[in-house]
């Protein structure tokens, strides 16, 4: 098995626990994950998709300036409008 990242998809990002303890730590697990993709991206060229009913300003709020300086660079915004497509 080879040791290559795939491209990823996470759904509904957003809703997730913001922060775990981890052994007595404070740590936000998917803010290092997407910093770690970010690598991914710039290093390999693999995508990472997301979906989420946050806009982008909730986005920078939940995940930092940092990150959200490198979804600009990550990902393409398609906003979809109207009712919602869930059944």
């Amino acid at each position: 098995m080879q040791n290559n990242p795939l491209s990823l998809c996470f759904d509904d990002l957003g809703t997730e626990q913001d922060s775990v303890n981890y052994f007595g730590t404070i740590v936000k697990p998917m803010s290092d994950l997407l910093l770690e993709r970010y690598s991914v991206f710039t290093i390999l060229g693999k995508i990472t998709h997301i979906t989420t009913n946050l806009a982008p300003n909730s986005l920078k709020e939940r995940y930092g300036e940092l990150i959200a300086d490198r979804f600009r660079e990550m990902f393409n915004v398609i906003t979809l409008l109207g009712d919602s497509r869930r059944k």
